[in-house]
């Protein structure tokens, strides 16, 4: 039987490191500087950190993290809202929205996200599923995604990959440093 844990877990200057047999009963705050997080949250997590790993984690409400690393792995979760220098997402479901402040945020092919995605950052790399829209401010964007809504992209460039499919309107600014959108041969918009 997995160990029941109480909802609020405050450390600093630590290692951390929970299992997936820890279920953590209502919303959990947890600080502390390596984070490597697979337990269960019923309720909302909020994890403030340096390096922060979720892997397999099931969060029943919303995530909140600051970091200078982040990654989140095979992951389930409603909405995350999250600030970071780095930011990996693999295999992960999201079934609400990400909103992102990042230096550089990189979505992998199988991870879905429900709702929306609102992002600030360097460097975007998108593939996967998002079932809404995407807003983007960014330096460089890269998506080989499937989007079931609108993308608009503030951004010095775009490259939109030949797997990619659109449903929405696209629509692309850019400084004027930057450069004309690159839209692959295959690409459905």
């Amino acid at each position: 039987l997995p160990a029941a844990v109480n909802a609020i877990e405050l450390r600093g200057g630590e290692d951390l490191d929970y299992s997936s047999d820890k279920i953590f009963h209502g919303n959990t705050f947890i600080a502390g500087s390596n984070i490597n997080f697979e337990a269960v949250v019923e309720g909302d997590l909020f994890i403030i950190g340096s390096e922060v790993d979720l892997d397999g984690a099931k969060i029943l409400g919303d995530l909140y993290i600051g970091a200078g690393y982040v990654t989140l792995k095979d992951i389930e979760v409603e909405d995350v809202r999250l600030g970071s220098g780095d930011l990996s997402i693999q295999g992960s479901k999201i079934s609400g929205d990400l909103m992102v402040g990042s230096g550089q945020v990189t979505i992998d092919k199988n991870t879905k996200i429900s709702g929306s995605i609102y992002v600030g950052t360097g460097v975007f790399n998108l593939e996967g599923i998002v079932e809404e829209n995407l807003r983007i401010g960014a330096g460089r964007v890269v998506i080989d995604a499937q989007i079931g809504g609108e993308v608009k992209v503030n951004a010095d460039s775009l490259n939109i990959k030949k797997n990619s499919q659109i449903n929405g309107k696209v629509i692309y600014r850019y400084s004027k440093e930057g450069e004309k959108a690159k839209i692959a041969h295959g690409a459905e918009l």
